[in-house]
């Protein structure tokens, strides 16, 4: 959105970490053991927000438009809230209320996660080697996975498929382009 909003308007937003420049609240917070994302993308999502959080109804703070003007106060109010909460008590009341959150996970939680599929492949150094699985599937995703190639293990495939001729290869072997 920032390169549409440059290209359609010649405005250069600044920058303000994760939080969006049009949308309020739409953050990452801090919670009482990590951090918790919120994206209140509407004014129907704000108020069960509003209300998962025990806000009062501020009239100023309504419409998106009102609370990107208010963006200080609303985030302030937000994040006075989720202080006092775990990671997991911010998740489960989002879910409760159906609000987009969730909680920033460790790179060892987010491929612990159980909406990750895992792929296993066997590598001739490391042996069985457990690897986050394709994040979307479509009509070619591979059915099959193996490990890269060891180094220089697939040379002949790949200058094949390029059409190196004997005599480049040659040539390229003399220059040294293969270590």
């Amino acid at each position: 959105y920032h390169a549409s909003r440059y290209a359609v308007t010649g405005q250069v937003g600044q920058q303000r970490g994760n939080s969006h420049a049009g949308i309020v609240p739409y953050d990452v917070f801090r919670c009482a053991d990590g951090w918790f994302v919120i994206a209140c993308a509407n004014d129907p999502t704000w108020q069960r927000l509003r209300e998962a959080l025990d806000l009062p109804d501020e009239p100023a703070w309504r419409t998106n438009t009102d609370r990107v003007t208010h963006r200080e106060a609303v985030s302030d109010a937000v994040q006075s809230v989720l202080t006092t909460w775990t990671t997991a008590e911010a998740d489960a009341r989002m879910q409760q209320a159906r609000v987009p959150a969730g909680a920033v996970l460790t790179p060892d939680q987010a491929l612990n996660h159980p909406a990750v599929e895992h792929i296993v492949v066997e590598h001739g150094h490391f042996g069985e080697v457990r690897l986050p699985g394709p994040v979307l599937k479509t009509a070619t995703t591979r059915s099959e996975h193996r490990a890269p190639p060891e180094l220089d293990g697939d040379r002949e495939g790949v200058l094949a498929e390029i059409g190196a001729t004997r005599e480049e290869i040659e040539e390229w072997e003399r220059g040294g382009a293969f270590g």
